[in-house]
């Protein structure tokens, strides 16, 4: 496909605002108070490591870094620790599990070849190549499924999916965390998107609500997965377990999206700490 002088000026910004990002946004470190402790590893061997935050009986869940390439989501999910760390006591009756990158693989892929300026693509997948939102063991789980991107989604890649659901190491730990923990409400984040996305659950779609007004971004309902060749997909696995699912699409590749989605996040928790 041919370049406009429009287009070629986009993806000149972006690099270049990538690697501002990248290199120069910082990284809020996690605090020592905080309980840190693996979970499992990564098809290549490396940790996936959990947060853990407060002691209330209602349990949320927010998973970043599913894909490697979305590296902002990281240095989201280390600031959404930080900021709850600090204001825990204004959550007494919930319970928070941080896993700031679920796919350590491709996340040190995108640190080391960053592709600015190719649409930030390496890193997504794990060492096995598996696009890990694809792997979750449902009932409509195919090997090979699609990755959408680009404006409304338009443009579609194929990607492997995994032998069979859950068959990487990294979905085999979330999905057992979720089970221990009893976990009844996952936020998983994502780039590049500026949208919300709830799963079919009626709690989910009223805090999917009230994210996107928060920050702006556009609101989705499960069908825009359900209704394209999604196979795998966290938001159905949740749906099959009775568990609110709300998948974030944030505004950038490589910042952390704070400024954009702290609000958002805060309503979103007060919400549910005063729903019943």
């Amino acid at each position: 496909m041919k370049l406009n002088l429009k287009n070629r000026l986009g993806i000149l910004r972006r690099g270049v605002s990538g690697i501002i990002q990248n290199n120069f946004e910082k990284n809020s470190d996690v605090s020592r108070e905080i309980q840190n402790y693996p979970i499992g590893k990564s098809a290549g061997g490396l940790e996936i490591n959990l947060l853990e935050i407060g002691n209330g009986p209602r349990k949320i869940l927010l998973v970043a870094g599913t894909h490697g390439n979305e590296v902002g989501t990281v240095k989201l999910a280390r600031n959404v620790a930080s900021w709850l760390n600090i204001d825990k006591e204004n959550f007494p009756d919930l319970s928070f599990y941080i896993i700031p990158c679920l796919n350590p693989d491709g996340y040190a892929s995108a640190k080391k070849n960053p592709n600015y300026f190719g649409g930030g693509k390496i890193g997504r997948f794990n060492k096995n190549r598996v696009d890990l939102n694809r792997n979750f063991p449902v009932l409509s789980f195919k090997s090979e499924s699609f990755w959408y991107r680009g404006k409304n989604y338009a443009e579609s890649e194929k990607v492997y999916c995994g032998p069979n659901g859950a068959s990487e190491s990294e979905a085999q730990a979330l999905i057992k965390i979720i089970q221990e923990k009893e976990i009844k409400i996952v936020f998983s984040f994502h780039s590049v998107g500026s949208d919300v996305i709830s799963n079919s659950d009626s709690f989910a779609k009223k805090i999917a609500n009230i994210y996107a007004r928060n920050s702006g971004f556009r609101l989705l309902g499960p069908e825009c997965n359900y209704d394209r060749d999604f196979s795998g997909w966290m938001g159905e696995w949740c749906d099959q377990c009775d568990i609110s699912y709300i998948e974030i699409e944030g505004s950038t590749r490589w910042g952390s999206d704070w400024k954009k989605q702290s609000k958002a996040i805060e309503a979103s928790l007060n919400y549910i700490k005063n729903s019943n």
